[in-house]
């Protein structure tokens, strides 16, 4: 037999981290193997950990756009989240950018290190050269997610545009393989479709109630209608519970009306966080097990294109 023909099994059993399978193995060293619950999270970073495919020729990262049609939904704490998850899991940096046309806030959930935003970043595009260079134009949170600010509402001289984005994708495209944007509300700004024509995938983000599940349903229809029709293909869509208490008596009705529109394994529900409620920089440490385990789903879900480019 030749050695090539040989697959080499690991021995004994991998040591469980958590649960009582853990505080067994600690007290009396009997090793009762992974939980099934270690399983299936283990089968999640795989996911998360695959290598992300550019399209030929190019060497694109993979760009999610984080979008919702009303503002206080959670989009900015999900960028946040899932970056966040993606920086960690991967064991590299990811980039979340504030590409909001009105100023938005994302770097108040994040750690601020510098005064510079992405209004600085365009301006200098052309001097910035290497990593280093466009590593001081940005923020970093605990999880190694680097953040680029928007500029603060009073002090910007213009929205941010289509042009500011292509030109933000141009200088970071060679030193993140996943870069988040952190979109407006809304998808008819210049800046939202520059954002969404070189999305791999979209997440879309609504509360949950009736209403704003079909403003969310009329996003992906929107899509479909307006030259999108592929990346209605890659839609995400997660109902988040921003406020404490019982969910809505019609919640699987509003999950299965969503469900119709992307599929079932596309739709999540993200449960209330008191961390996040609190405002300011959001600690992925502090963050309830239920919200990271469901952050960390979604970022498995968009990884089932990290090996399917988008032509943009």
């Amino acid at each position: 037999m030749e050695m090539s023909s040989v697959v080499v099994r690991p021995s004994g059993k991998l040591r469980p981290e958590k649960g009582w399978r853990r505080w067994l193995y600690l007290l009396t060293r009997i090793n009762m193997g992974l939980s099934p619950d270690e399983v299936y999270e283990r089968e999640l970073f795989e996911s998360i950990r695959k290598v992300v495919t550019p399209p030929r020729g190019t060497a694109e990262g993979f760009y999610v756009a984080v979008l919702s049609l009303k503002g206080g939904v959670g989009k900015t704490t999900l960028t946040m989240l899932l970056g966040s998850v993606f920086a960690i899991v991967r064991g590299a940096a990811a980039l979340a950018v504030d590409a909001d046309p009105d100023a938005g806030n994302l770097i108040t959930r994040a750690r601020k290190q510098t005064e510079k935003t992405v209004a600085q970043l365009v301006a200098s595009a052309d001097q910035l050269s290497g990593a280093i260079a466009v590593r001081e134009m940005t923020n970093q949170n605990e999880a190694n997610l680097e953040v680029l600010a928007g500029e603060d509402y009073v002090d910007a001289q213009r929205p941010f545009s289509a042009d500011d984005w292509r030109t933000v994708k141009e200088v970071v495209h060679k030193y993140y393989s996943i870069v988040l944007a952190d979109c407006g509300t809304g998808l008819h700004t210049d800046a939202a479709r520059a954002v969404l024509d070189s999305a791999w995938a979209v997440v879309l983000l609504c509360d949950a109630c009736v209403d704003s599940a079909r403003a969310a349903a009329l996003a992906v229809d929107w899509l479909r209608g307006h030259g999108y029709m592929d990346l209605a293909g890659r839609v995400v869509i997660v109902v988040d519970h921003t406020k404490p208490g019982k969910s809505p008596a019609n919640l699987e009705e509003i999950k299965a009306k969503l469900a119709a529109q992307v599929g079932e394994d596309r739709v999540f529900e993200m449960p209330f966080d008191s961390h996040i409620e609190t405002g300011g920089e959001i600690d992925i440490r502090l963050i309830s097990p239920e919200v990271r385990r469901r952050a960390t789903e979604i970022c498995a879900r968009l990884s089932e294109w990290f090996d399917k480019p988008r032509r943009v």
